[in-house]
């Protein structure tokens, strides 16, 4: 979990690490791939491949229904409409929308959309999920569950997701909390162990 004040760089720091923003100087590693000796070509294939996004605003197309939001990595990802389908279905099925799947997303409550976003995350199966504030627009009990959910797959065998937020409530849920100010890392400490919330 990252944490700091507004504008201190954390979404620029999520953003480099996810290959969305080239760094000005310096090395970032992720996975063991070095990004600043990949190509740009390569860095596109390395996260249409290995990287979930959860974004602050649900970025969901309006036009299209649930089913094809979450479809989307799949099929830049090459995969067949039938796998991409069945796959999202699954995925939708989890995390309580299998009745919703034909609904587009202005047809949802905020923590409906905010699950659309993270089974849009999941549907490939990405090593790393990167999250920019995902509980700040839902209430306490939703924005538990879409906790809940991110723990859940931070507990599975290689996979590691990242977590930029405000918001305290949910700092029970972070392994390790980093703490940036004014562009710059000024801590990073394993979590104390505290009781998840009930």
């Amino acid at each position: 979990m990252i944490m700091g004040p507004s504008g201190c760089g954390k979404t620029t720091l999520l953003s480099v690490i996810s290959t969305l923003l080239d760094p000005d100087s310096g090395t970032c590693v992720v996975l063991g791939r070095d990004l600043a000796r990949m190509t740009p070509l390569e860095r596109a294939r390395f996260r249409c491949a290995t990287v979930g996004f959860v974004f602050q605003r649900f970025n969901l197309l309006p036009g299209v229904s649930i089913l094809d939001n979450v479809t989307v990595p799949l099929l830049i990802g090459g995969h067949s409409r039938n796998h991409a389908e069945s796959r999202a279905v699954k995925i939708l099925d989890e995390l309580g929308l299998r009745d919703r799947t034909s609904a587009s997303p202005n047809e949802l409550s905020g923590g409906q959309q905010q699950r659309v976003a993270i089974a849009r995350a999941l549907v490939h199966n990405p090593k790393l999920i990167v999250c920019d504030e995902p509980t700040s627009a839902l209430d306490q009990t939703t924005g538990q569950m879409v906790m809940e959910t991110l723990h859940a797959q931070a507990r599975q065998t290689d996979r590691a997701v990242i977590v930029v937020t405000h918001d305290a409530r949910i700092m029970n849920y972070a392994d390790r909390i980093v703490r940036m100010e004014d562009g710059a890392i000024i801590s990073c400490n394993d979590a104390v162990e505290l009781e998840m919330p009930s």
